[in-house]
């Protein structure tokens, strides 16, 4: 049978992507004219919500479950960059230069959003006098993810870019999850530009510190700071020197 999709309530989608991210930091009056122009929209795991080289479109909050990011250039297939959780927005690009979508995204798991339409953002920005305002805040925000991104794969070590990865996909993105993350080995190798038999042995190097704990495609975090300090830190791997865990 297929996949049931998930059926986050409204009042709870608004919560979520007003509990943090970029709509968390608008005024008051911006976050209620915006949210009365989105509607609700579930995707099932590996749905597909646009395409490189889709037409222009809206823009979408995630609000529950997550969304993998694909980069592609016209003789390469898509390439997964980064995955989004509750409360990041993506899509809104095409609102300034009205040019075909220059992302691919997919739903990782079953996942809820809250849509606003192109006509949508337009009478936003045209009846809302903050509305530019807030819509360039959110360009600055998504800016800064993209940089991470890029400061992530200029580590020179491959533990490194893979730790980093994996923190910027999971703990960074939506802090206190105790039930875990969805990822997989293979997506966080793309993602952190690694093989799955670095990542295999990075992770496993991890866990016996203590710092995540794994499942089936399943990653749990126990440690961030630990994990950003060995990242962004000069030491080698200190599971390499650790005793093992009783």
């Amino acid at each position: 049978m297929p996949e049931p999709k998930s059926r986050l309530a409204r009042a709870g989608a608004e919560q979520a992507v007003l509990s943090r991210g970029w709509l968390q930091g608008q005024p008051a009056a911006v976050q209620k004219t915006f949210l009365h122009r989105a509607h609700l929209r579930h995707f099932v795991t590996g749905e597909v919500v646009f395409q490189v080289g889709a037409s222009p479109g809206g823009l979408f909050g995630v609000a529950s479950g997550s969304f993998a990011i694909h980069v592609g250039g016209t003789e390469s297939p898509p390439h997964m960059a980064t995955i989004l959780r509750a409360g990041s927005w993506f899509g809104h690009g095409q609102f300034a230069g009205r040019r075909p979508r220059i992302l691919a995204v997919q739903a990782l798991e079953a996942a809820c959003a809250l849509h606003v339409s192109l006509a949508d953002l337009d009478e936003f920005t045209a009846t809302e006098p903050l509305g530019i305002r807030a819509l360039a805040a959110l360009s600055v925000a998504n800016q800064d993810l993209s940089i991470g991104a890029v400061r992530d794969l200029l580590l020179p070590r491959a533990e490194q870019r893979i730790t980093a990865t994996l923190l910027r996909v999971t703990a960074d993105a939506e802090p206190d999850a105790p039930e875990g993350y969805r990822l997989t080995q293979a997506a966080l190798g793309e993602m952190a530009n690694a093989s799955r038999q670095l990542v295999n042995r990075c992770l496993a190097g991890l866990e016996r510190m203590g710092w995540i704990e794994q499942g089936y495609n399943v990653i749990r975090i126990r440690d961030a700071e630990a994990l950003r300090r060995f990242a962004h830190g000069s030491g080698p791997a200190p599971w390499r020197a650790a005793p093992p865990r009783l």
